[in-house]
């Protein structure tokens, strides 16, 4: 049959009061306890054809999800399954939901049981027969080569987006840039960390290629340790810098995810002078985050070691905040010109532990565990005329640290940014004119003191993502209208790249918005995926600077769906790369998840979408002000 003939035939059936059915569904009857401690589910008719595909292994919070698609719920449902303080214990599981879901051609049943933990999780299994699936907890070794992976995406380990609250969240100030990385110690031997979980539990988690799944954290003997699962990668330590008020170490390892929520918390460190707490949480979907909240961050060394990492503080010399380990010299320095961005490289002999601060016009790099005599640097003022000189000075008297002075003509007309290159090594300095990184907002335009280029992907050949008719490009379409109109009743002026289904090449599309010269560009997609049970949203940026454009876009979006936070993302797309303002890619859903479409294509929902995204801009140019 047509998709327009399945239309017909269901307004047909929905007018004459008749049930509408994509096929003959099954009905689930009940979902209950046994006395052996196992969860039964029990249809009308088998579940054997389900089990494939209908599993799936989620963490934070560790879960594991039956997927029953084109199936309902017996009428007037079946009541929520209630454990007792026993079979909680027997089952390793904290809850268990059963929700249905109902469109106009599908009917889907989930339930979702919550385990305690992942020793937990890697003990559940379902096991199909007939008109009957039994989920029960087995020994590890019984469900180690049965069980359903933890899916990894090419992106990072975990299938779904990883969010933390409370105390254990690292604060919004945690985000910043431009201050400086802390380049590691050279470590002192490793110790096995105290197990947290049985090694059953890890050797239950398949592999994962490109992915890192730590599955233990903890602190002892003055440092916090942390191991990922055998058969993943080892642990890859992404960057660490230093914030203040409070004072406070960050370290982020990634590609990697917490194996449990009960890995992420606060602790309190009372045998460390001048350190209060620690902190681990998920800070990202693949970005495992340690905050240390130390009055002496330059003592902390990171060392790692295949599986293992341990951050812990040199108490060598307590008193000295001077105390950086090993000394090193200086090997070179110079000045680069690289697309108008300004790159000072130091280069040192060993690992260098450095903090740097604006004084004025001038940036101060305080080399602390570095031996070097004082005098001018020398370079092509020709070349560079904002750099007025450079210098290497004592930093304190008889001590073997020294410091880098760049003195420059404005140093408020730079962006500042250090990075940790070479294994600690080179230190990377860049200095990027304000123009190239934040454009002034424009003058008053109109009735409007901002402006918004919104454009809607794909149109006329180019249809995008389309499964059962439905078409990227009309969603696209239909959300960006609406979010043309949101902005517009703000006092927002709005540009679209088009209103109607025709097709704009990429380049056309970029010099459209580049000739507004716009304080935010907005692209509207929607997603696909050759796996149907994916779904959620996603925001994507490129360039540094279109960051805060798409965290607000993205919260807001998050906030007012009721699907899945895929996070936000870097990628290289044409539109939101060739571009000098601020610029992201909203995915708002897939269309290939059979569910999401269906929401995807209603008015009401396009609506909200639209809302969102205009709740997120208008929040990101307010805070411009």
């Amino acid at each position: 049959m047509s998709f327009w003939g399945a239309v017909a035939l269901g307004l047909l059936l929905l007018l004459s009061g008749v049930p509408v059915h994509a096929a003959i569904s099954t009905m689930v009857e009940s979902v209950q306890m046994d006395a052996q401690g196992g969860l039964v589910i029990r249809a009308n008719q088998s579940l054997e054809a389900y089990a494939p595909f209908a599993t799936l292994r989620l963490l934070n919070p560790t879960r594991l999800v039956v997927d029953l698609p084109n199936a309902e719920l017996k009428a007037g449902g079946i009541p929520g399954v209630v454990l007792s303080a026993e079979q909680r214990k027997k089952l390793g599981v904290e809850k268990i939901e059963i929700k249905e879901s109902k469109g106009l051609f599908y009917r889907s049943v989930r339930l979702t049981i919550v385990a305690a933990n992942i020793e937990a999780l890697s003990r559940l299994t379902v096991q199909f027969a007939g008109a009957t699936a039994r989920v029960v907890s087995e020994e590890p070794s019984a469900v180690a080569s049965q069980s359903s992976p933890v899916k990894a995406s090419k992106r990072g380990p975990p299938q779904v987006p990883v969010k933390i609250s409370g105390k254990a969240s690292p604060s919004t100030k945690d985000k910043k840039e431009g201050l400086s990385p802390v380049p590691t110690i050279p470590p002192t031997p490793m110790e096995p960390a105290k197990p947290v979980l049985s090694n059953s539990v890890s050797q239950a988690i398949p592999q994962q290629v490109g992915a890192t799944l730590i599955t233990k954290v903890g602190y002892r003997q003055q440092a916090l340790w942390l191991e990922s699962a055998p058969g993943s990668q080892p642990l890859r330590l992404s960057q660490r810098f230093v914030l203040k008020s409070p004072s406070r170490l960050v370290v982020d390892f990634s590609p990697a995810t917490l194996a449990d929520k009960s890995l992420q918390g606060t602790t309190s460190v009372s045998d460390e002078p001048g350190t209060s707490q620690i902190r681990v949480g998920q800070f990202e979907d693949a970005t495992v985050r340690v905050v240390i909240e130390t009055e002496h961050p330059e003592r902390f060394a990171i060392e790692q070691k295949g599986q293992q990492a341990r951050i812990s503080a040199d108490t060598t010399n307590p008193n000295s905040q001077n105390n950086t380990g090993n000394t090193t010299g200086i090997q070179s320095i110079g000045l680069d010109l690289v697309q108008g961005v300004t790159q000072l490289r130091l280069n040192t002999q060993g690992p260098l532990v450095h903090r740097w601060v604006k004084d004025g016009n001038a940036v101060v790099i305080q080399l602390l565990n570095v031996a070097a005599e004082p005098g001018q640097v020398s370079f092509d003022a020709k070349r560079f005329p904002h750099v007025q000189s450079m210098a290497v000075r004592p930093l304190v008297a008889g001590q073997p640290n020294s410091q880098f002075v760049l003195l420059l003509e404005n140093a408020d007309a730079f962006q500042i940014r250090s990075d940790s290159q070479n294994g600690g090594k080179t230190l990377l300095l860049s200095l990027t004119p304000n123009e190239l990184t934040q454009k002034a907002s424009p003058p008053v335009r109109g009735s409007g003191k901002y402006r918004v280029v919104v454009d809607a992907g794909h149109g006329g050949k180019d249809g995008g993502a389309t499964r059962d008719g439905v078409q990227e490009k009309d969603l696209n379409l239909a959300i960006a209208l609406r979010l043309r109109d949101a902005l517009v009743s703000r006092g927002v002026d709005v540009v679209t790249t088009r209103s109607t289904d025709e097709f704009l090449t990429l380049q056309r599309i970029t010099e459209i918005s580049n000739a507004q010269a716009p304080d935010a560009f907005v692209s509207v997609h929607h997603n696909s995926s050759t796996n149907p049970a994916i779904n959620g949203i996603e925001t994507y940026f490129y360039h540094d600077r279109s960051r805060p454009l798409a965290d607000a876009v993205h919260a807001s979006m998050v906030n007012s769906q009721e699907r899945p936070d895929r996070s936000v993302r870097r990628a290289r797309f044409y539109v939101i790369n060739h571009t000098p303002y601020p610029a992201i890619l909203c995915e708002v859903g897939y269309v290939s998840n059979t569910a999401e479409r269906n929401q995807l294509t209603k008015t009401s929902n396009q609506q909200a979408a639209a809302n969102a995204i205009a709740e997120g801009v208008i929040k990101y140019l307010n805070s411009r002000k």
